[in-house]
């Protein structure tokens, strides 16, 4: 590799002549949210002349464009988040084929052939996880479940696709390419600690979210990432992701990041308080830490895979 002597240019370029790990991970949030902010203005064009032309169709007047359309807006939230996956995902991989001339298995997106396991463990910790919390919270009379009339295999569908697309994009990007990069430094502590404050800042920075809810979503990151550096291999935080937030949003009807989702049971506080989680839901609550720190044992048991290290 060509050596760069020293001087103003190791800002930008490392001594082996590589962009420095830092100004790529924030080229791919630069192109994240330039996509994200040209994906939402043009979806919400072709929303608002789809929903004229239907009502021009059926011969109600305009004034009805500004009445309320619950299914139609969650589909368009729903076609949203599905375009924020993918525009993250597509901005991954536009920096590591382009810039990094690379290949996404180099940032532990194996094959599932061959990370099939790793994919399964982490769907049943992450359901254990999350059943374990739930079960705590019926029983001790923290909350109140109800039957929710929704289309159960809609609801169950939709939900799964778009937090395995969620899962996919944000765990290739923390775990993946933002570990990978930071583990440069030859101290894997450090690239788990940062991709763990990176994560936590994407979940927290626009939203009013108490310390424990911040400290719980910190304390994700880490364990997602001994998940990584365990195995090697991104498919057990992906696994771990869609399993947690598909049953926290659309089975027990918890809020997910503030959101409620049409679930098939409603779980509402009955008193707000630090088991519960209050208004964000178990994230938010004493709970979860517990569930986390406990996640890490059956993680550290587990036969690493291929580049899997044990630590």
């Amino acid at each position: 590799m060509v050596k760069i002597k020293r001087g103003p240019v190791e800002i930008f370029i490392n001594r082996s002549g590589e962009i420095r790990s830092g100004w790529k991970v924030g080229l791919i949030l630069a192109m994240f949210l330039l996509g994200q902010t040209i994906s939402n203005y043009s979806a919400g064009i072709l929303f608002s002349a789809g929903l004229v032309f239907y009502l021009l169709v059926i011969g109600s007047p305009i004034e009805n464009l500004f009445t309320p359309y619950p299914e139609a807006y969650m589909g368009l939230d729903y076609a949203l988040r599905l375009l924020s996956a993918l525009c993250l995902f597509g901005a991954v991989v536009f920096v590591l084929k382009i810039v990094d001339k690379k290949s996404l298995k180099s940032i532990g997106l194996k094959s599932l052939k061959s990370g099939y396991k790793d994919l399964f463990y982490g769907l049943l910790l992450g359901a254990v996880s999350l059943t374990a919390v739930f079960l705590v919270l019926f029983l001790t009379d923290n909350v109140t479940v109800e039957r929710e009339d929704s289309a159960l295999l809609l609801t169950l569908l939709t939900g799964l696709v778009q937090f395995a697309f969620l899962a996919v994009s944000q765990e290739l990007f923390a775990r993946g390419y933002c570990m990978t990069a930071f583990q440069k430094t030859g101290k894997t502590w450090l690239s788990v600690l940062l991709s763990s404050a990176l994560f936590m800042a994407v979940y927290t920075l626009n939203s009013d979210v108490s310390p424990l809810y911040a400290l719980n979503v910190f304390l994700e990151g880490i364990l997602l990432a001994f998940m990584f550096v365990r195995t090697g291999s991104v498919w057990m935080p992906i696994g771990f992701r869609i399993s947690w937030d598909f049953l926290q949003g659309c089975v027990f009807g918890f809020p997910v990041d503030g959101v409620v989702y049409g679930p098939v049971y409603s779980s509402w506080s009955l008193d707000e308080n630090l088991l519960n989680g209050g208004f964000y839901g178990p994230v938010g609550g004493l709970l979860i830490t517990a569930a986390l720190i406990l996640s890490f044992i059956p993680v550290r048991y587990f036969p690493p895979q291929g580049d899997g290290q044990r630590r």
